[in-house]
């Protein structure tokens, strides 16, 4: 049903924000540990190296939320075909 879709669009739609959100937080933490570097004796993985990981699978993850809102709302307008994937 159409509002289904639209509660399941809404659903995905804030997680999209949510990480997008996390996302810049972590952009920010990564670009502030890679000012520091402890040269020869680092340990691996640096806490920079940690902080880019973490910031590339949010942005993964609000992508394939992104997608997700955009199909749902898709499907929730009222001239969507039935069968619609």
């Amino acid at each position: 049903a159409p509002e289904q879709y639209r509660s399941l669009a809404t659903y995905y739609g804030d997680q999209h924000t949510t990480y997008v959100q996390k996302a810049a937080e972590e952009r920010k933490d990564w670009e502030r540990r890679s000012q520091n570097s402890a040269g020869i004796m680092a340990k691996y993985p640096k806490p920079a190296d940690s902080a880019r990981n973490l910031y590339e699978y949010y942005m993964l993850k609000a992508s394939e939320n992104g997608a997700l809102e955009a199909k749902y709302s898709r499907l929730a307008s009222p001239d969507a075909p039935v069968n619609a994937q």
